[in-house]
């Protein structure tokens, strides 16, 4: 009951990310000078044997201006982000400020393992799935 109760909220969050994303697209871009507001940072999650690996995009981001935080069912990112130019944009649209990043973990992790490295603007995160969240082989009797 509660895989299904995680997967119903995990869908109308991908929904509400979708709706949100048309929107932008579609009707913040067209207007010069606008700021657009897509999600920062945009990420991958992926199943990869015994780990979850998680991969952002952090362009122009310093690794020292990132913060991450682990639980056995959470990740959360934050961070700051600045201009590399001064002057008047006349058309804006790399995100720029402070920015934050929560999303829920498809499987426990053992947050006390998590390792993570950052290279070409790409964090890196590997946690590792908790044993109860680990496939096993069974003998059929």
């Amino acid at each position: 009951m509660a895989d299904l109760v995680r997967t119903e909220r995990q869908d109308l969050d991908g929904i509400r990310t979708d709706v949100n994303r048309l929107l932008a697209d579609s009707l913040l871009r067209t207007w010069p000078g606008t700021r657009y507001e897509g999600t920062f940072p945009t990420l991958d999650v992926i199943s990869k044997g015994e780990n979850l690996v998680v991969l952002v995009d952090l362009p122009g981001v310093a690794k020292d201006d990132v913060d991450m935080v682990v639980t056995n069912e959470s990740l959360s990112i934050s961070g700051r982000t600045a201009s590399a130019e001064n002057g008047k944009a006349l058309w804006k649209e790399r995100f720029e400020g402070g920015f934050s990043r929560s999303i829920r973990l498809f499987v426990p992790v053992k947050a006390d393992e998590v390792t993570a490295s950052f290279d070409n603007g790409v964090l890196r995160i590997s946690l590792p799935k908790a044993d109860e969240a680990r496939p096993r082989a069974v003998k059929i009797a």
